[in-house]
């Protein structure tokens, strides 16, 4: 088990057992952990001011870090294929998506961006379109089938979004 720890960085716990978690590991980073994802054997992890991380796991105990996306306030993460989709809290309190090209996880860089509007919590990724959880501002549908050019296609309007997950076409 993976745990974005904020100050603590990554924790890693031992739950064969799930009556009794055990801390097995800890990778340290360089600032604040807020946000994971993992893809096959990448993670994916949002290290605040640090950026975007990308770790192999093939020794899950010991992540190796790969590259670092230089991303301002790098907060919550999503992978799909070749992308990663990243919230990006700039210095002024403005939210934005960058996507990223992880296709080289050691050379990760920003191919596109959006901005959404206010306070991004969560993100969910289906096909070609992203789902933002946008607190105040609703539910925002983005299309992300072109990376260099990504284009809200809908907004629902609700308030005090957290999360959003997709099953079955519903969301």
């Amino acid at each position: 088990l993976f745990v974005a720890d904020n100050r603590a960085g990554l924790s890693i716990i031992d739950v064969s057992d799930p009556s009794v978690p055990e801390l097995v590991s800890q990778y340290d980073t360089d600032d604040w952990t807020y946000g994971i994802a993992i893809q096959n054997d990448l993670m994916y992890v949002c290290d605040y001011e640090g950026g975007l991380k990308i770790a192999h796991l093939g020794d899950p105990l010991h992540p190796a870090l790969l590259g670092t996306c230089d991303i301002d306030h790098a907060w919550k993460v999503v992978a799909q294929g070749p992308y990663a989709y990243v919230v990006d809290v700039v210095v002024n309190g403005d939210y934005w998506i960058r996507v990223v090209d992880v296709s080289d996880p050691y050379h990760p860089e920003v191919v596109g961006s959006l901005q959404p509007g206010d306070w991004v919590n969560e993100l969910f990724i289906d096909g070609d379109y992203l789902y933002a959880a946008n607190m105040d501002n609703g539910l925002r549908i983005i299309d992300v089938s072109t990376p260099s050019a990504p284009s809200i296609v809908a907004t629902y309007p609700l308030q005090d979004v957290r999360d959003v997950v997709i099953r079955d076409n519903y969301a």
